[in-house]
């Protein structure tokens, strides 16, 4: 037998093992034998991929801040899991100019609740971990953005009786430059904030601002020089409502994704706002099914439209459900997708756009089917119309426009914050369940077991997270199991492979193998 069938063999049994290598999407779960959640994701933008933070629990007194890195398919590169004593969690992640990422969450210090911030290279490794406490009270992290200087400014809710929404400033190491808790005499909470197109921060929530005890939306805006508050704006009525995320669009305008009971007061419905700069409504809409849903993140897209992911309980099915919304910039539904079925209850936590206009969610998913009915990280990654491999249904949806009143309230400034640092003890436990799997390969959860490989698709030179040093060989072949002519250059993390410019457009199989033995696949797809 020659050595180009040899070669074709071995492509066709690889081609064979990977199902569907042509598709982009995909679900996955990850987990092990406790509980996990994945709360919000950001892009990896080195390398196409995504990061995940959230929670690893045990039991109650046994939860820790999880931190998972997954590659552009959805396999785990690194997974970290905060192992200090006291409980712990991630709630929001963004990657930093430096292609590093900050973790924004919350942590107990022997029983008194802590702000937690953590800062991570690209490869995982920390930069720094610190604690920010208000008032000795019971302090939560729930979001993070990082101004163009590199300063990061950091929201959350802390409790000295009420709870109060807090903004502060800090340097790119974590330096408190300064802090705000915005009081009232009335219970708020801070969900999301976004840098205005005025250079101010706008920051979404909930008030209790009523004589009821059900919360209601909240949006108010303060500046960026030391916090101080500009307006705010309420609703009152209908009751049980909330603006979950907030972004500044291209319009200049503000817009809010959330959950409202419907003007009836019986379901809850995902809802749609928007205000210009001065906190003025220009248009709300609600999005009806015969069930409850709430909408919990929010993004434009790159078409001008938005996308917006949450958790409904369907006319069809009996358990929570995971879904996206595709609206147009007018808020009117393109199109939409429920995920699950009647064993599983999901919830979508988070959403991003990737490089191929596709989207990518996280959340949780708990198998009621499983006795043990444990929850674990969900990723899907859809299509630009949001479709994903299986378990996608749709349901019938209204969007109704309505005109509610929202009226203007106030907070008082208040600072006292005294900060910490932390030393990160972090362990590696997690592993990927194939679930709906189109493009992926088994994960052995170690940095270095999966190929990388950045830009892809490329004219004719591709990086892989791979040194040279490393490797015994490397094999490059085409669709008909020809070697393929290359050149490789390394540097200290990385090698650089550069492709015949001869060779034609399409699909090209990397094989490394590695001194240890190991051997490792990935796709190339060259783009004239």
């Amino acid at each position: 037998m020659t050595m180009m069938k040899v070669n074709l063999l071995v492509l066709m049994a690889w081609l064979f093992s990977l199902n569907c290598p042509a598709q982009t999407v995909f679900q996955k779960i990850y987990g092990d034998t406790v509980n996990e959640e994945g709360f919000a994701l950001c892009k990896s933008k080195h390398d196409n991929g995504f990061v995940v933070t959230g929670r690893w629990q045990k039991n109650i007194n046994n939860i820790k801040c999880l931190i998972v890195k997954m590659n552009a398919i959805g396999d785990t590169v690194w997974t970290k899991i905060l192992n200090n004593a006291g409980n712990s969690s991630g709630r929001s992640i963004i990657q930093t100019k430096d292609s590093g990422y900050v973790i924004v969450g919350s942590i107990d210090l022997a029983g008194n609740n802590n702000a937690l911030v953590i800062k991570l290279n690209k490869s995982g490794q920390t930069m720094w971990c610190k604690t920010y406490d208000f008032f000795g009270e019971m302090d939560y992290g729930r979001s993070v953005i990082e101004a163009p200087d590199g300063n990061l400014f950091v929201i959350g809710n802390t409790s000295p009786g009420y709870t109060y929404p807090f903004l502060m400033k800090l340097d790119k190491s974590g330096n408190l430059k300064w802090s705000k808790v915005y009081q009232s005499i009335y219970t708020r909470n801070a969900e999301s904030h976004t840098f205005t197109s005025d250079g101010k921060i706008a920051i979404s929530g909930t008030t209790n601002d009523s004589v009821s005890t059900a919360t209601n939306p909240l949006l108010f805006k303060v500046d960026t020089i030391n916090g101080n508050f500009i307006w705010a704006k309420m609703l009152i009525g209908p009751l049980g409502s909330a603006f979950y995320s907030v972004i500044n669009n291209t319009s200049n305008e503000l817009v809010i994704g959330g959950g409202t009971q419907d003007f009836t007061n019986v379901l809850r419905s995902v809802i749609l706002t928007k205000f210009d700069q001065n906190g003025n409504m220009l248009d709300f809409k609600s999005y009806n099914e015969c069930h409850s849903s709430v909408g919990y993140k929010l993004l434009q897209n790159s078409s001008g439209g938005y996308a917006l992911t949450g958790f409904i309980l369907p006319c069809s099915l009996t358990s929570l459900n995971s879904f996206i919304y595709l609206l147009n910039p007018g808020g009117q539904l393109l199109a939409h997708s429920l995920f699950g079925n009647t064993t599983s209850k999901m919830a979508g936590w988070d959403i991003l756009e990737d490089n191929n206009n596709g989207f990518v969610i996280t959340g949780s998913e708990e198998n009621q089917a499983n006795t043990t009915q444990k929850d674990d990280i969900s990723l899907i990654k859809t299509n630009a119309t949001g479709i994903a491999p299986c378990n996608v249904f749709s349901s019938t949806i209204s969007v109704t426009s309505h005109t509610p009143q929202f009226f203007s309230t106030s907070f008082t400034n208040t600072t006292g914050i005294t900060s910490a640092t932390l030393q990160p003890v972090f362990t590696k436990k997690m592993k990927v369940t194939t679930h709906c799997l189109i493009v992926g390969t088994p994960d052995e959860d170690q940095a270095g077991s999966i190929l990388q490989i950045w830009p892809n698709p490329s004219m004719d030179s591709f990086k892989v997270n791979m040194a040279l040093n490393e490797i015994s060989e490397v094999k490059i072949l085409n669709i008909n199991g020809q070697d393929i002519k290359h050149t490789i250059t390394s540097s200290s993390d990385d090698m650089t492979i550069l492709l015949d410019k001869e060779s034609a457009s399409g699909i090209y199989f990397l094989t490394v193998t590695k001194k240890d033995g190991k051997v490792l696949h990935a796709k190339l797809i060259k783009q004239n």
